[in-house]
């Protein structure tokens, strides 16, 4: 009866263990994702500012003037251009996408900024280690500096 006990209690510790690094390997492969959606949208980006020399800014489709945030959490008008001008089929969004109002910890979403005097951002929130992270020239850091390779559109 013991035995049987010992070994209940042994499968219990090795099953949490084993449960606990399952959820560590899902975070990575979930910003794995996020990294290969990031470079899809630069590209993306990247295509839009070579054939019509700009970037939209967000007031151009958000409806205001002011410079702000796009979030994939606001459903389907994250960048909405890059699907109606044809640069991708489906615009990517975070795998959990949960973000409601400002983006913080535990919250996940893309983010894209484009205001003509402020430059461009695009990032997302890495899982692994909650860091925002902004792309700059196809590679992630937790640097804040606008990408320079983009130009807003007046």
């Amino acid at each position: 009866m013991i035995e049987l006990l010992v070994v209940i209690v042994i499968v219990g510790i090795l099953a949490g263990m084993g449960i606990a690094q399952y959820k560590v390997y899902m975070a990575r492969a979930r910003d794995a994702v996020r990294v290969s959606d990031m470079q899809t949208i630069y590209k993306a980006l990247l295509l839009r500012q070579t054939e019509k020399g700009c970037v939209p800014h967000v007031g151009d489709y958000h409806g205001h003037n002011a410079g702000a945030w796009d979030y994939s959490s606001q459903g389907n008008s994250f960048m909405p251009f890059l699907k109606t001008e044809g640069y991708l089929d489906k615009v990517p969004v975070d795998p959990i996408n949960n973000m409601e109002g400002d983006m913080t910890s535990g919250q996940y979403a893309y983010k894209y900024y484009c205001y003509p005097t402020a430059g461009v951002r695009l990032g997302y929130r890495r899982e692994s280690d909650g860091r925002e992270i902004y792309f700059h020239n196809q590679l992630g850091d937790s640097s804040y500096e606008p990408d320079n390779r983009f130009t807003c559109c007046p």
